[in-house]
């Protein structure tokens, strides 16, 4: 549950329900285009000054940018500073949690992401961060959990990489 002084998010994330196959529901993230132009003023940041403090700025203005998130994450963890990385990755999850279809219960061990669509990516880099996360901090089983419900999303053959950590628990 997120802190009383975060906001809702509304950053024109939403996860829309594709299909139901052999007892799956399938489902997507959907960018809105208000959500696709904060993501092209990003880029734009990144690529004219990779500076952490117009990277802050923006977040400041957008805080549930999941992208500005994550890489402040890098630069926070980078530092040694893994309270405020690790917060920044809550507020990933939280962000990511809201715009959950309704039907999408991770309890239930039915529900896949395709690593293939875009939109979708997110959510894998953030569980997996939080695997580490988890893990430094002790958590090994819960480590364990998240990295299982990461491997129930998608059964093709791209998240081989999120096995390892598996083995490792």
């Amino acid at each position: 549950e997120a802190p009383d002084n975060w906001p809702k998010p509304d950053i024109g994330l939403s996860m829309e329900h594709l299909d139901t196959k052999a007892g799956s529901n399938y489902f997507e993230y959907k960018w809105s285009e208000h959500y696709r132009d904060l993501q092209e003023k990003f880029e734009t940041i990144v690529e004219n000054s990779y500076d952490p403090n117009s990277l802050v700025e923006f977040l400041r203005h957008n805080f549930y940018h999941l992208d500005t998130l994550l890489n402040l994450f890098y630069v926070y963890t980078h530092m040694g500073d893994y309270t405020t990385a690790d917060m920044l990755l809550q507020r990933c999850i939280y962000a990511l949690e809201s715009a959950f279809h309704p039907w999408f219960d991770i309890t239930a061990g039915n529900c896949r992401l395709s690593y293939g669509v875009e939109a979708n990516q997110i959510i894998f880099k953030v569980l997996f961060l939080y695997i580490k996360a988890l893990s430094r901090r002790g958590c090994h089983r819960s480590a364990l959990e998240v990295c299982k419900l990461l491997l129930s999303f998608d059964f093709s053959g791209k998240l081989v990489a999120s096995v390892l950590p598996v083995l490792r628990y």
